[in-house]
């Protein structure tokens, strides 16, 4: 543990690409300084970067971390040839998990509504610039092992290794998140990634 009372986290649904272009867009600063938060936001926000704060660190970790897993899914279901219809499916039943996680962890399961919730989720599960997505996609297309590995080494895919860091930490606390273990199953374990959608249909 990082022992700081100044430290701070920053996530939300931006791309660096749309930012450097001076896009409309807006970030989650979550802190327990408001000493942090005041200087934070005073470097970054502009008249096109809207900064909303809020003191759930755990939360806004949990957010901008566990959106990556979730992409690589909605890639899944793109490279299976499903739609949007069932790529809102997912996300949907994603956003009632990830509430469930924060407040195991005990953040602030409102951080779900947030810039770094339902905002970076909304864009990571549905962009192609997303390396997650694409790298989901390849999944669903079911390229072999070479072919993901090689993708891999070309390209940063924050999700493949978030995944194991939230797969140990459920299961070393004995939370239910099946949606981690069924992604988790798919990657490493190779399973057939249509147990995705038979998951998502099959879901109490």
């Amino acid at each position: 543990m990082i022992k700081c009372k100044n430290l701070a986290v920053i996530s939300g649904p931006t791309f660096a690409i749309d930012i450097a272009k001076s896009e409309p867009g807006a970030l989650s600063l979550a802190s327990h300084s408001k000493k942090a938060i005041d200087k934070i936001t005073l470097a970054l926000a502009t008249d096109n970067l809207k900064i909303r704060s809020t003191d759930d660190v755990v939360g806004l970790e949990i957010c901008g971390s566990i959106k990556n897993v979730i992409a690589i899914a909605a890639g899944i279901i793109d490279g299976l040839g499903y739609g949007n219809t069932t790529q809102a499916f997912l996300i949907t039943e994603a956003l009632h998990d990830i509430k469930s996680l924060i407040k195991s962890l005990d953040g602030d399961k409102n951080t779900i509504l947030s810039y770094a919730g339902i905002g970076d989720l909304l864009l990571t599960c549905t962009s192609t610039k997303s390396r997650n997505f694409s790298f989901g996609r390849l999944i669903g297309q079911k390229l072999s092992s070479q072919e993901l590995d090689a993708y891999l080494v070309d390209n940063t895919v924050e999700g493949y290794y978030t995944l194991k860091s939230i797969y140990k930490l459920i299961n070393t606390k004995n939370i239910d998140l099946e949606i981690v273990n069924l992604i988790y199953d798919i990657i490493f374990n190779k399973e057939n990634p249509e147990i995705l959608i038979e998951f998502l249909i099959s879901k109490k």
